[in-house]
């Protein structure tokens, strides 16, 4: 969630994530790796339904 819509007060796990993502996406289009069936795979799951997110949760809705 945090690398599509940035979270005000979590300014580095944004960026930690973001740079993570980004690193990722520029390994995947590499030609010497497809070349050589070498597959790449970064996953972005959504929220989940937690304790330490319930109050975020009820003051705005979560969009995908």
């Amino acid at each position: 969630m945090a690398v599509k819509t940035p979270i005000g007060n979590l300014g580095l796990s944004n960026g930690a994530r973001t740079c993570l993502t980004s690193f990722v996406a520029g390994l995947a289009r590499q030609p010497e790796l497809a070349s050589n069936n070498v597959t790449i795979s970064c996953q972005l799951p959504g929220a989940f339904e937690t304790e330490r997110l319930e109050p975020s949760a009820r003051r705005r809705p979560w969009t995908g």
